[in-house]
């Protein structure tokens, strides 16, 4: 009797176990293979993305740093998810303000009145008749 089962075992594991047609695999493997480079291409692409990020804000903080703007990190990080020309316009723009402030500044102090000779006070004359000057 143990004999028979034995035999009955084989014939209903034979039964359960399925042999694949060499196109079987080779459909089985491409599949597995097109998703794992799907998966590496998509990871690739997202590291490469993250680095030109990267290095969009270095650049853009460089030159804001280079303009005066000290710490301009944030700025940086804000325009370098803009398109190119538009965060080329923004720091051009910005450079403009910064250069116009400044001279409106400088001409303001220009036009501003001297102080009258000797009306910086008793300190300077002190000063100047200790050194023998007139």
């Amino acid at each position: 009797m143990s004999e028979e089962n034995n035999r009955n075992n084989n014939n209903s594991v034979s039964i359960e176990e399925r042999a694949f047609t060499q196109d079987e695999v080779n459909r089985i493997v491409s599949e597995r293979v097109a998703k794992e480079k799907a998966k590496y291409e998509y990871e690739l692409g997202k590291r490469d993305r993250e680095l030109s990020r990267r290095s969009r804000v270095a650049e853009i903080g460089l030159r804001l740093n280079r303009m005066g703007f000290d710490g301009a990190d944030g700025i940086a990080e804000v325009w370098a998810d803009l398109p190119d020309d538009t965060a080329e316009k923004n720091i051009t723009a910005l450079d403009k303000a910064i250069r116009d402030t400044i001279q409106r500044e400088i001409d303001g102090r220009l036009r501003a009145k001297a102080p009258a000779k000797g009306a910086a006070g008793g300190a300077d004359s002190s000063i100047r008749r200790a050194m023998g000057l007139k």
